[in-house]
């Protein structure tokens, strides 16, 4: 398991846990359209990406900076995230990494709040293809 893979997560109980994001959870959550409060959906784009490390290399690395660079704008342009607020707290079992299907669309939870007052999950995912 790797250390930069691993994250913390609360429990809904309050128990802490370390996980790997790498294991994250294939089973796909279907929202109902009628528990979706709040549903903003957007783009991610990106700063050009530091390709300085790749100075280590042998050789002129500029065009692989550049492929990298480009690799990686292309890559965001096309990728979107999800900010959500979904209601009822007992009727959706959801954690961290998680698979969404909202409005048609599969989602990879990244950051999930729970909030038993309002009885709501805010939650942040990235599209999945």
């Amino acid at each position: 398991m790797s250390s930069s893979n691993l994250t913390i997560v609360s429990l809904p109980g309050g128990t802490l846990r370390l996980v790997n994001k790498d294991d994250a959870s294939n089973t796909v959550t279907t929202i109902d359209s009628a528990d979706v409060i709040e549903f903003k959906r957007k783009r991610l784009n990106r700063s050009r990406p530091d390709t300085s490390v790749l100075d280590c290399l042998l050789g002129d690395t500029t065009n692989l900076k550049q492929l990298i660079a480009d690799y990686y704008e292309t890559l965001f342009c096309q990728t979107w995230s999800l900010e959500a607020t979904v209601d009822n707290l007992a009727k959706y079992d959801l954690a961290l990494f998680d698979k969404l299907l909202v409005e048609g669309a599969q989602y990879r939870i990244t950051e999930l709040q729970r909030d038993p007052k309002a009885d709501e999950h805010k939650l942040k995912a990235w599209e999945i293809q």
